[in-house]
């Protein structure tokens, strides 16, 4: 059996079909119609049923525009963060027949290509294999919540970690959990200012709105006196907690507001009985990177993150990428690079 997913009540009583390892925010409904607020495009799920043997595949369709083509083309991609197909079976007889199923379905609704983020704790990465580039893209962090948080303590995060947060609880330092998400937002959004990110970075309002009106997404913030000096949002969902977005006031970086949040994050986590906190990566793939090496300092659990690239319509590819090479004077870097 093979549908084609877009409303809510099916979307969801599909994924709780699932496993509940295999079950995370960035599978559900909800957060695909968060991603659509910053991202052009509609939420889409390929599902392929064999009695018992399951196959989700959910991601964001856009139709590509500007180029002057004799017909309606598309494009996919998973939502920012991480996703791509899950299976509730390992059987390659099966993964063959999923996968053929979903790229005649390519064909049929002229999708041209799809880009692939994997999700490093399901290790999704080895599903596809049908003429797809799947490349490992950096390491990332995780926590395993189910040690006790004097574990957690002694043997998860490093000894140097340990005296910082002690040094930010000397200083007066607490974390709290906010309720007011434009706290958040201004911390938020001195932080991408202050170091130059990419505008995409920049989410709207209706982004954070959207996030203060769902339980799952919850924001914990730094007390220093009567100030919010730091502040991250988390994502809760069934056993994974994940480390969403945050910002620190540059004033009072020097007395490590991130480490004592990121700290209490894990004790909030394991409270609310999630198997996992996902921290994510770096900046870049270097083990050498400020931001991986800060959050490895919380764990010595790794793990691998992927991306996946793959052309359905070589010869349509082709004409977007020679027609956007030519209007920008440059050459492309990135598989969707025609839509930037």
């Amino acid at each position: 059996m093979i549908r084609i997913i877009t409303d809510k009540e099916t979307w969801d009583n599909v994924l709780k079909k699932f496993p509940e390892e295999l079950r995370d925010i960035y599978y559900s409904y909800k957060h695909f119609n968060l991603s659509c607020t910053v991202e052009s495009g509609s939420a889409e799920a390929f599902y392929y049923e064999e009695e018992d043997r399951m196959f989700f595949y959910p991601y964001i369709i856009n139709k590509i525009d500007g180029y002057d083509l004799n017909e309606d083309y598309y494009d996919i991609q998973t939502p920012y963060g991480y996703g791509g197909p899950i299976i509730n079976e390992f059987n390659d007889k099966f993964m063959e027949r999923a996968e053929g199923a979903f790229l005649s379905y390519c064909k049929e609704r002229k999708i041209v290509c799809e880009f692939i983020r994997f999700h490093p704790l399901i290790k999704n990465h080895n599903i596809f294999s049908a003429d797809i580039d799947v490349v490992e893209n950096r390491k990332t962090v995780f926590i395993d919540l189910q040690q006790s948080i004097e574990e957690l303590w002694t043997n998860s995060v490093s000894s140097k970690n340990r005296n910082v947060i002690r040094k930010a609880e000397k200083n007066g330092l607490t974390v709290k959990e906010i309720k007011d998400m434009k706290v958040f937002q201004d911390v938020y959004m001195s932080t991408m200012t202050r170091i130059g990110a990419d505008e995409f970075y920049y989410f709207d309002d209706n982004y954070f709105d959207f996030m203060s009106m769902n339980s799952e997404y919850k924001i914990l913030g730094v007390e220093y006196g009567d100030t919010i000096v730091a502040a991250s949002i988390f994502m809760s969902f069934g056993e994974y907690f994940h480390y969403h977005l945050a910002g620190s006031l540059k004033e009072y970086q020097k007395f490590s507001p991130n480490n004592i949040m990121l700290f209490e994050a894990m004790k909030i986590g394991k409270d609310l009985g999630h198997r996992f906190m996902f921290l994510g990566g770096g900046l870049s793939n270097s083990l050498e990177d400020p931001l991986f090496k800060f959050k490895s300092s919380f764990s010595k659990n790794i793990c691998d993150f992927y991306i996946g690239k793959r052309i359905h319509d070589s010869v349509v590819y082709k004409t977007l990428i020679d027609k956007w090479e030519e209007r920008s004077g440059k050459k492309s870097k990135m598989l969707l690079q025609y839509r930037y």
